[in-house]
């Protein structure tokens, strides 16, 4: 199963690109049951204020803004892991109701992978309103990029 051009790591699952995810559920598995429970993993991890390394939102004039974009360390994934590995470090982001969760080797990998993915969908005008470090509250603007004014 081939990546979407651009992409690297494990699709563990993805609306978007459904032909490029390994499934690790059982055939007869609900596919609405497995994405609920991705969604429920990791709506907890989108809600903790650390849990997050990078993090890009759009609609930030709205009050009701959230997450579209992340990269974060997800305990107890539902995928296998190597023995004795409790986590898995996975790039997350959505579209409307569509998610994708793709897995990556190291903190680093999915950094540069969130990275990569935030400049590729601005590229296309999907434009995301900033990008946040949560633990050094300061704001990471695309390039040429500037915040309006408040």
């Amino acid at each position: 199963m081939p990546n979407p051009f651009g992409y690297a790591g494990v699709f563990r699952y993805s609306d978007q690109y459904p032909k490029a995810v390994e499934p690790w559920w059982e055939p007869d598995d609900n596919l609405e049951d497995v994405a609920d429970e991705l969604r429920e993993l990791t709506y907890d991890e989108l809600t903790s204020p650390t849990a997050a390394e990078f993090e890009a939102h759009r609609d930030i004039e709205r009050s009701d803004y959230r997450v579209r974009a992340a990269v974060f360390m997800l305990p107890s994934p539902p995928w296998p892991v190597k023995e004795g590995q409790r986590w898995a470090w996975i790039l997350y982001w959505e579209d409307d109701s569509e998610i994708n969760v793709v897995e990556h080797p190291d903190r680093d990998t999915a950094v540069a992978a969130f990275f990569a993915h935030v400049a590729f969908c601005e590229a296309e005008g999907t434009r995301y309103d900033y990008v946040v470090n949560p633990r050094q509250p300061k704001t990471a603007m695309p390039p040429g990029w500037k915040p309006r004014p408040a």
